[in-house]
């Protein structure tokens, strides 16, 4: 990245073409943390037009942005967008450190009885002390929270007393139930969520850490310090109580629409996601293929970022409950048109159960799909239980409200639109990619392998990451790494060698290096691959990334312009 140098305690370097990590040198853990912390609330007070988002962890901070947002906000004068947020952190850093305000204080209860704490003997076997002083060590220290990351709400808390660092399981769990604190290697934490997660049980807190209705979301924030408290089974039960007495109640808004007949494979709401959130652990989400779902709206008169209806693979089959105009753009679903205008009786069936070519279908309703706002978003975040349908896939017998319509839907007749034909061209349909923060870390044959092989989308894949399968990409380093800040697209390589790229609703810090990042422009064309299907990988540059997310803006423009004439 050519930009001016930053503060001398901190190291910039490009997270993709949409975020930029910068890393504190400071050889400290403890200070460095501090240092970046500070930094982040610095940056937050000052905001740069264009910036989405500003997370750190531990010693490590990123900055996400909207490139063209940032590049019209400097009135196309500024250069390229990497470079003016780059100098926008630069100055930032540079400025004379503000006070330091005390650490705000949190006492959280936490109930280790053996129903609540199944690997508590495990901890003080490994610690060789018995459970009751493995509960007096966890009590009695105190711990920083250093990131907010993993589900929404979830901290990751420094701190923990040497003897008490224990290895994560072996084979992680599928479910921890939410409030579960635990401890993983050398950091104690708790599960806001019912999730997966690897960590030791050691108790449980009837606390809520994370509610998207309440102000703020999250329990804890980088930079307090947490006490826990011991409590009996009595006390636990009597704040879960009362922490259970206060249900979130949410209106229905707009008209019913359509009824779903048979849901699919995983259908959801989606739009173009969240912003301002990931600081607290909260995915941006939205679209899996952000281009298809802006191009599905536009057919039906709405705003680009409408809420609509995400397929993957097996679409749903639904009733219309009353007149619309509904579009399909992405896969092609067997007898339905694609990328036009569809008017819809009351009583005509839609049927999207087969999707032939392309894995992910958008169905745009006119109005938009009218879920609530959560956050900033309508869409669906399956993992932290919010949004949409309720946090979850939407199910057979539930109807899809739709807002009023604010446009006319354009005209059918013998034409369509394809997101397909918005993205410019790859060489040899590979997908671009650029290096990423720890593509040091890797040998000059794991890179060989990687833009030279083909690589397989595992059918394990989700809205988390795309899972690849291929020549194992071999890591130089073996020591593990601190977690950081992770953008969309990134392509981390955890210790099989086999890469993960970062999707939708992925995680906002990780702890397995990145070795490059997707370019934004090729996201949409990685969603549509479907389990099975082979994808090879091209480098490039951040000037030449910045270059094709333009060049696929102005073809958006165009269709745009095209799409308004038939209206």
């Amino acid at each position: 990245m050519t930009t001016p140098h930053p503060h001398p305690r901190y190291c910039l370097s490009p997270l993709g073409d949409a975020a930029i990590l910068l890393e504190s040198t400071t050889q400290h853990p403890d200070q460095a943390a501090q240092e970046v912390a500070r930094l982040s609330e610095t940056l937050r007070a000052n905001p740069l037009p264009g910036v989405t988002d500003v997370v750190c962890a531990y010693q490590a901070l990123a900055v996400h942005y909207a490139p063209l947002r940032v590049l019209e906000a400097a009135g196309g004068e500024g250069g390229r967008p990497a470079a003016i947020v780059a100098q926008w952190v630069n100055s930032n850093a540079a400025k004379p450190p503000s006070l330091v305000a005390t650490p705000r204080q949190v006492s959280i209860p936490v109930c280790y009885a053996e129903e609540f704490a199944p690997d508590l003997a495990a901890v003080a076997q490994h610690a060789g002390v018995s459970p009751h002083e493995v509960i007096a060590r966890h009590t009695q220290a105190t711990y920083p929270v250093r990131a907010i990351g993993f589900s929404p709400g979830f901290p990751y808390l420094a701190g923990l007393c040497p003897s008490l660092h224990t290895p994560r399981r072996t084979t992680p769990r599928t479910r921890v139930p939410a409030g579960s604190v635990a401890i993983g290697g050398a950091q104690t934490g708790v599960y806001p969520q019912d999730s997966p997660g690897g960590w030791n049980l050691i108790g449980r807190t009837p606390l809520r850490l994370f509610s998207p209705a309440a102000e703020p979301p999250s329990l804890l924030a980088v930079g307090d310090v947490v006490r826990f408290e011991p409590i009996d089974r009595a006390r636990f039960d009597e704040l879960a109580s009362a922490r259970e007495s206060a249900p979130l109640v949410v209106e229905a808004e707009g008209e019913p629409t359509l009824k779903v007949l048979r849901p699919g494979l995983q259908t959801t709401v989606q739009d173009l996601g969240r912003s301002g959130c990931q600081a607290l652990g909260v995915t941006p989400g939205g679209a899996m293929d952000p281009v298809a779902l802006r191009l599905a709206n536009l057919l039906v008169g709405n705003p680009e970022s409408a809420a609509a209806i995400e397929c993957v693979l097996t679409g749903p089959k639904l009733r219309a409950l009353r007149e619309t105009v509904v579009a399909v753009v992405g896969a092609q679903a067997d007898g339905v048109p694609l990328g036009r205008p569809i008017p819809l009786r009351t009583g005509d069936v839609l049927d999207l159960g087969r999707l032939t070519s392309g894995a992910r279908a958008y169905l745009a309703i006119r109005g938009g799909v009218a879920a609530p706002v959560v956050l900033g978003g309508r869409g669906t975040d399956l993992r932290g239980g919010f949004g949409g349908s309720g946090g979850r896939a939407i199910g057979e017998g539930d109807v899809i409200h739709a807002l009023p319509a604010t446009a006319q839907p354009p005209q059918a007749g013998r034409w369509f639109a394809s997101a397909a034909d918005l993205a410019p061209n790859s060489p040899e349909g590979r997908i671009r990619l650029l290096r990423g923060p720890q593509a040091h870390w890797f040998a000059p044959q794991a890179w060989k392998g990687l833009l030279t092989r083909p690589f397989t989308l595992s059918p394990h894949s989700d809205r988390m990451g795309l899972r690849l399968t291929g020549p194992e990409l071999a890591c130089k380093r073996r020591q593990e790494m601190t977690s950081q800040p992770v953008a969309l697209g990134a392509v981390q390589v955890p210790p099989d060698g086999q890469p993960i790229v970062l999707a939708a609703d992925r995680q906002t810090i990780g702890g397995y290096p990145v070795m490059a990042v997707v370019a934004t422009v090729d996201l949409p064309s990685l969603a549509q691959l479907r389990p099975g299907e082979a994808v090879r990988f091209t480098e490039i540059g951040p000037e030449e990334a910045e270059a094709l997310l333009q060049e696929s803006e102005h073809q958006f423009e165009r269709l745009r312009l095209g799409i308004a004439q038939h209206a």
